[in-house]
């Protein structure tokens, strides 16, 4: 959160956001952009992790949801030999210099939708709970790094695409109000906002949400379950433990 808070990524968030206003003027949405700035301030941090890990973290008070390098220094976790595991751990100490390992990603989003592709459970947190440890960025780290061509013999991330919990509106405002024409209604916002096309994460387009540190199930509002493996007396039990109307089965 602390790089979110450097006034070189402040006055570039700010440059960028001004110059999306006013291309969103010129070209007549100044009020469907208003709309979506505002539908985006109450947007929320939603991580997809796999059914049995969730009911786990929400069934124990004594469980923390670690950062891949927790469980991987843990022995709990291998990385797969993909392209993809190798692009992101070269990318992360770029975009978090000195604590990349602490870092939990999620995204965001406008309704219940989220990256299920990466599992069949979401975790939707509370603002509260995370406000203070968390920012946000353009998209995926690995894929800017790529973009932005970026790696050891380059290795300053471009100011500007990142803010605060409490400016995530402002970054949404630089990188989508492009999308948005007169004929833009509400509803298609949550689809503006967080795409998902396809199970390859090359084809999600997301604002990343950067949560600092481990996770508590205190943490959470609620969880979306979409596993089959799900019965109903483990979502008895999950509500027992997050209370009336926090487990959500779509």
């Amino acid at each position: 959160m602390r790089a979110a808070q450097q006034p070189a990524e402040q006055t570039a968030l700010a440059t960028r956001v001004k110059a999306a206003q006013e291309d969103a003027q010129s070209r007549g949405v100044e009020p469907v952009l208003d709309r979506f700035r505002a539908a985006v301030q109450e947007s929320r941090a939603v991580r997809v992790r796999q059914f049995d890990e969730v009911f786990g973290l929400v069934m124990r008070d004594n469980i923390l949801h670690g950062t891949f390098y927790d469980l991987k220094g843990a022995g709990r976790l291998r990385p797969d030999p993909t392209e993809m595991e190798t692009s992101r751990q070269s990318a992360e100490p770029l975009v978090f210099p000195n604590y990349h390992e602490k870092i939990n990603f999620a995204a965001l989003t406008l309704n219940d939708d989220a990256l299920f592709t990466f599992g069949d459970c979401a975790m939707v947190f509370d603002d509260a709970a995370i406000a203070r440890r968390t920012s946000v960025f353009e998209e995926n780290c690995v894929f800017f790094c790529e973009r932005h061509q970026l790696g050891p013999g380059r290795t300053n991330v471009p100011p500007g695409h990142r803010a605060i919990w409490d400016q995530r509106h402002d970054l949404a405002t630089a990188k989508l109000a492009s999308k948005l024409h007169p004929g833009t209604q509400d509803a298609h916002f949550p689809d503006i906002l967080l795409q998902t096309d396809g199970k390859e994460a090359r084809h999600h387009s997301f604002i990343e949400v950067h949560i600092y540190d481990v996770l508590h199930r205190s943490a959470l509002d609620y969880v979306v379950v979409r596993s089959r493996r799900a019965n109903k007396s483990q979502i008895r039990q999950m509500e027992a433990a997050l209370g009336a109307g926090k487990v959500k089965v779509s």
